[in-house]
């Protein structure tokens, strides 16, 4: 991959983060109305976000090892 589409990627990456955080945010503060526990809620947006990270991570490592080895 070109480093031009590896930013491409990257960016819309981050969008979509961005995004579906922002979105979350507005979401919960519905939900917050009937459940005033705002600091369990954000752990468990927290704790979602970060179950993503690991699977990331072994395919990033995946990929990087796939690319050294290929002549």
């Amino acid at each position: 991959m070109t480093s031009v589409l590896k930013g491409i990627q990257l960016a819309l990456v981050l969008l979509v983060l961005v995004s579906t955080w922002v979105l979350m945010s507005e979401l919960l503060q519905n939900v917050q109305v009937k459940f005033p526990k705002p600091f369990f809620i954000t752990w468990l947006v927290h704790v979602g976000y970060t179950i993503f990270l690991v699977p990331a991570a072994v395919v990033r490592v995946y990929l990087s090892l796939i690319h050294i080895s290929e002549p």
